[in-house]
């Protein structure tokens, strides 16, 4: 039976694979072409920009809307009949544009195109991209960089300058971008990483992960949890729907959760700290080689560290200051207890 699963795996995977029209229909050579802007837009299709290339080149994708039907050069042609496919430069600008030339015509599912665009382009260029129904890969790339899907993925990698994307239906992944950034999400989670700049990430149905940030970032999610590690800057992070965890953050950290408790470590102060739960506890580890002004509200807060700042530890308040005070440390909960290590 074990054996027999096995096939059958192999050739469904191998059936799919068929399907997916691997091979481009359509590759343009733009060579001695100066391209500073890129405009990109497909109805049915990813896009994928690979900066970094001196020679400016198209690869057209196109498969079925179904994905397990595999398409003849002669069914594609004869689909393409009811879209306009265009690919070709304008002044300084490559343009890309597959869509339906009836906007309001309907036919059947298996009948759609599914028309994706890779572009090798070079690094600093302006962009415009978008697609209603695939993902978005970009890489290497310096400008003004704008981008939008309502039905896929996002993956982002060395990108510079101003960046501003959106997805309706997916998750987003950044590595190794700088600038001013500005991404969301209504249907995904975000992983930011070995990033720098003003950072500004939001989704209203997942999870938030930062490794190794620098800059003024903030992170807001309507329905997940804040993971957050090597942040060096002004972190401002808000979940109504999750836990928040944090460690080696070093500089102004605020915090907030309507549905679960903060936890993490503080290895340096800028100028405040303000952290606040309305479901959960709180435990932090903060430098006490610093100045504080502690203002601790919670059912009861617990530490050995601050039993001389304060004679109200039961009570679950501490109004006091560590070494002379100085740094603001504002904590609150409305159904937890507070713990200062």
């Amino acid at each position: 039976m074990r054996i027999l699963n096995l096939f059958l795996a192999m050739v469904l995977c191998t059936g799919l694979a068929m399907a997916q029209n691997t091979e481009p229909y359509l590759v343009k050579d733009f060579s001695g072409q100066r391209i500073n802007r890129l405009e990109v837009s497909t109805s049915g299709g990813s896009i994928k920009v690979n900066g970094g290339t001196s020679t400016p080149k198209v690869k057209v994708f196109i498969r079925s809307n179904s994905w397990n039907t595999k398409l003849s050069q002669k069914e594609i042609e004869e689909r393409l009949e009811n879209y306009i496919l265009e690919v070709k430069v304008s002044g300084n600008t490559l343009i890309c544009t597959a869509k339906p030339k009836k906007e309001n015509f309907s036919w059947n599912n298996s009948n759609r195109l599914s028309i994706g665009f890779e572009i090798d382009s070079p690094g600093k260029v302006d962009t415009d991209l978008a697609t209603s129904g695939g993902s978005i890969t970009l890489s290497d790339l310096d400008g003004n960089l704008g981008f939008k899907t309502s039905g896929g993925s996002m993956d982002l990698n060395d990108l510079k300058g101003n960046i501003k994307g959106s997805t309706s239906g997916g998750s987003i992944k950044m590595n190794e971008l700088s600038g001013d950034i500005s991404l969301s999400t209504s249907g995904g989670s975000i992983t930011a990483e070995n990033s720098d700049g003003k950072i500004k990430l939001t989704t209203s149905g997942g999870s938030l992960t930062f490794n190794n940030l620098k800059g003024d970032i903030k992170g807001t999610t309507s329905g997940g949890s804040i993971r957050a590690n090597n942040v060096n800057g002004d972190l401002n992070i808000s979940t109504s729907g999750g836990s928040i965890k944090f460690t080696n953050i070093e500089g102004n950290l605020s915090g907030s959760t309507s549905g679960g408790g903060i936890e993490g470590n503080i290895l340096a102060i800028r100028d405040h700290v303000s952290l606040s739960t309305s479901a959960g506890s709180i435990k932090v580890d903060l430098p006490f080689n610093e100045g504080m002004d502690l203002d601790l509200k919670g059912n009861r807060v617990y530490s050995d560290k601050l039993a001389k700042v304060s004679n109200t530890l039961k009570e679950g308040k501490v109004n006091g200051r560590v070494n002379g005070g100085g740094k603001s440390v504002k904590m609150r909960t409305s159904a937890g207890s507070i713990y200062v290590d």
